[in-house]
């Protein structure tokens, strides 16, 4: 048996990603119990508030070609961090946000620090999902890493309820397969020879070519 937070970090280092920035809430508890004990493989980089983790994730992204990771808890934490995804996605940088949400047992129920963090992603990720299931994290975690760092890249945001990471569940077995290093950019498709040609063919007949 293991824990939803154990399936996600896991899942993050088979990703390749090293270093986490974030700033610690009592929804995100259980995300960092496991981070601290893996403290000698992926780093926790703690910000002063939320929406410089976000700033600092982009920057890094843009330093070091690596997918930049950044955490944030429920409430206010999630509308702090939505203004460095704004910017990541108006830049077209690839960031990873790792939210975590109030128990799914409050959800409708006005809980303290209570907020939509889907619709609230809705503007400035171009990926989002919430989990349902411990299960479903290390596929989701993908999912997300690609819709970063692939096409036009962009945030994407995994938000999970603190009852998913603190929920057991028996070990999944795609969790031991190899995942594709969260490097940016992500896999692109090449262009067309025949348009390449055609380019090419334009420029070297070009009188005065920019």
């Amino acid at each position: 048996m293991t824990a939803g937070a154990r399936l996600l970090v896991e899942a993050l280092v088979r990703h390749g990603v090293d270093t986490v920035f974030g700033f610690p809430g009592d929804t995100s508890i259980a995300l960092y119990d496991v981070l601290r004990e893996r403290a000698d493989i992926i780093r926790h980089v703690l910000a002063r508030d939320e929406r410089h983790a976000g700033f600092m994730a982009d920057a890094y992204t843009r330093t070091t070609r690596r997918l930049g990771v950044c955490e944030a808890s429920s409430g206010a934490g999630a509308v702090y961090l939505a203004s460095g995804m704004a910017e990541a996605l108006a830049a077209s940088v690839p960031l990873l946000a790792v939210t975590t949400d109030n128990n799914r047992r409050s959800r409708g129920t006005s809980p303290i620090s209570e907020v939509d963090q889907d619709q609230l992603f809705a503007a400035c990720t171009k990926w989002r999902q919430t989990v349902e299931r411990p299960a479903d994290i290390p596929a989701l975690v993908a999912r997300a890493v690609a819709a970063a760092t692939e096409g036009r890249p962009g945030p994407a945001a995994l938000i999970i309820p603190e009852d998913v990471l603190e929920e057991t569940v028996p070990l999944p077995p795609q969790v031991n397969a190899p995942e594709r290093p969260a490097l940016v950019p992500g896999r692109r498709p090449a262009a067309p020879p025949e348009a390449v040609r055609a380019a090419a063919g334009r420029l070297d007949a070009a009188r005065r070519p920019v």
